[in-house]
């Protein structure tokens, strides 16, 4: 009996947008577009970018009584622009072409021994039209196993090995002509003037989708040359964890490799594998 689930409309559209646009770099990066439910999305128009302004300024205030929690934050914006996850927007464009401002906001996880500092991108932020960006993005089919099959799978390996793909939703390039709905607003201090900036794919609805869909892109496209670790990246995966193994430890050994080898065609990158 087929138990595959038949997609739904608004599936089978985003599945059909990311594979007839999607590219790759030089270095072997995915550059993927947003896939909106419609041409002329309206959430552009919703002045956005003043509801971003005022909700930064409300950050900064907590900066101010916090400023511990301003120097994580800093070090996380930094990094992203270090790695050229964000580039400044260009000052001529700032009013001049259509856009969309995303709020930011730090979540703070507490640890046994550590305490790290998330920046969350507000995607589901409504402009005054009443339209967020997240209102008008394909959500995409659920493309990977569901968690209990894929352990119960994995403590059937004699040699099991475990990791997961650093920073892998940034690592995944937005379109040139999509970047513009993805403008956060920064600066390091008050006195500074404030920056409009781009950033890559994190924080909306269809983040999610377009990571696990270039995951599976990039079995296909290198699968001829990887064909084991192609195998884990269509089965093995769970969002951007991995749980494999073999029958032996120069299997898996083998197999790790294989799959490290194979991410870094697509520009990704493993932790140290766990056997």
């Amino acid at each position: 009996m087929n138990t595959e689930r038949k997609y739904t409309k608004e599936e089978k559209l985003c599945e059909e947008i990311y594979e007839k646009t999607y590219k790759r770099n030089d270095e072997g990066r995915y550059i993927v577009k947003l896939p909106f439910k419609t041409d002329k999305p309206i959430s552009p128009d919703g002045n956005t970018r003043e509801i971003a302004l005022n909700r930064f300024i409300q950050l900064e205030k907590r900066f101010n009584r916090q400023p511990q929690l301003k120097e994580k934050y800093t070090e996380v914006i930094n990094e992203y622009i270090n790695m050229k996850h964000i580039e400044e927007v260009p000052e001529k464009e700032i009013y001049t072409k259509k856009s969309i401002y995303i709020p930011h906001l730090a979540v703070i996880r507490e640890g046994k021994e550590t305490t790290s500092t998330r920046v969350v991108f507000d995607a589901s932020c409504k402009g005054s039209n009443g339209t967020s960006l997240n209102d008008e993005l394909l959500l995409g089919p659920v493309l990977q196993g569901d968690l209990r099959s894929l352990l119960m799978r994995w403590r059937m390996h004699a040699v099991c090995f475990v990791s997961d793909i650093e920073k892998m939703y940034r690592m995944i390039l937005i379109a040139k002509e999509d970047t513009d709905f993805q403008r956060i607003l920064w600066r390091n201090n008050p006195n500074e003037p404030l920056k409009d900036l781009l950033t890559v794919t994190f924080g909306t609805a269809s983040a999610p989708y377009l990571a696990v869909k270039t995951l599976m892109q990039l079995s296909y496209d290198e699968g001829d040359n990887y064909p084991i670790a192609s195998r884990i990246l269509q089965e093995d995966f769970y969002v951007d964890d991995v749980l494999s193994g073999c029958d032996n430890v120069k299997e898996a050994i083998a197999a790790s490799k294989e799959l490290r080898e194979l991410l870094q065609q697509g520009g990704l990158q493993t932790k140290e594998m766990v056997i």
